[in-house]
């Protein structure tokens, strides 16, 4: 009787993304149907996850394979929820999300010309700084120009409309993602997490990718607060830059896990579900509650519940062939001086 083969990581990550996305594209369309069977609050759910879900796909689609940490969520999220305001009345909710995502993308292509260049903690303290500057030019400007801070929302734009809309955007985020990972791009992305430099001595064109896929990110995300808007009866920079957002997008992703590509969605729905219950009853620490879920994160589960599932798959594959792990780094290499 032949031996099985060594249980490879890769393998079984593969086995299981593909798993994962097929749960995904399914879990979409049973929310097609959501507003059909679901009560007013539970499609006000179904929102907000919506919502959620697309900001952490774009989110990941650049930050994960790049490990680029970008705090940047809010900053084009606010730009997105004041195109609409500004906008909302004079044009339709659709054409202020794209003038929304080609004034997102123009602005992180002249951010990400500055602060790609940049990594680690410095790049994190300029997206950071991003959105708190952003906000305060526009308590500055409705300061100046209409004596007031806040605006009013009246936007004629149904909860059903914006449902669909939101289902749209993140049906697409999420496609673009599975076939960003399959890519020359995809590929071209996480060589530039492992090792910039080597891949920059490759051939690619590194600065341009960078700088591509960040600006289309920032789109996304600008889209996502645009057709969000009319949500608000009342509209502050306080909540459209809220700071908040960036790093709830973070610890969703990283719950998830953001080592797979499949990895950050699976952190959305049980987060979401404890910020509603955090913020009910305790608003007050409610970000003591976040900061500290971002250090456990960090210190004790970096690879989060799809880190979780994979290590599942690899003891079931092991149990089930009598065989052992293989790892790429375990393997060896060539010109090696071990026996």
């Amino acid at each position: 009787m032949a031996a099985a083969g060594p249980v490879r990581v890769a393998d079984v990550r593969e086995r299981g993304g593909s798993v994962a996305w097929a749960a995904y594209f399914l879990g979409m369309l049973v929310l097609l149907t959501a507003p059909r069977w679901g009560s007013a609050y539970l499609v006000g759910f179904f929102v907000e996850l919506l919502s959620y879900m697309a900001l952490v796909t774009a989110w990941a689609i650049f930050s994960g394979p790049t490990r680029y940490f970008s705090l940047a969520t809010a900053a084009f999220f606010g730009i997105g929820t004041y195109v609409t305001v500004y906008l909302g009345g004079r044009i339709p909710v659709l054409a202020c999300a794209a003038a929304a995502a080609v004034l997102a993308y123009l602005l992180a292509s002249v951010v990400g010309l500055a602060t790609l260049r940049l990594s680690g903690l410095y790049f994190v303290m300029f997206t950071f700084g991003l959105s708190e500057f952003l906000r305060q030019f526009v308590l500055w400007f409705e300061g100046r120009l209409f004596r007031k801070v806040g605006r009013i929302v009246s936007v004629p734009f149904g909860d059903l409309d914006l449902y669909y809309a939101l289902w749209v955007v993140t049906a697409a985020l999420l496609l673009g993602a599975f076939l960003l990972r399959r890519s020359k791009l995809g590929y071209a992305l996480r060589a530039i997490g492992e090792d910039e430099l080597a891949t920059a001595h490759t051939g690619v064109d590194v600065s341009r990718v960078k700088i591509g896929v960040f600006a289309a990110t920032a789109s996304a995300t600008a889209v996502v607060g645009a057709i969000l808007a009319p949500r608000w009866a009342y509209v502050l920079p306080d909540m459209a830059f809220d700071p908040t957002r960036s790093f709830q997008v973070i610890l969703m992703a990283m719950l998830g896990g953001i080592r797979q590509s499949y990895g950050p969605l699976l952190g959305t729905i049980p987060l979401l579900l404890l910020y509603e219950w955090l913020y009910a009853r305790y608003p007050y620490p409610f970000l003591f509650v976040l900061g500290f879920l971002l250090a456990v994160l960090v210190l004790y589960a970096p690879g989060g519940l799809s880190g979780l599932v994979e290590g599942i798959l690899q003891r079931a594959e092991e149990r089930k062939g009598g065989t052992i792990r293989v790892r790429a780094e375990e393997l060896p290499r060539v010109g090696s001086s071990g026996g």
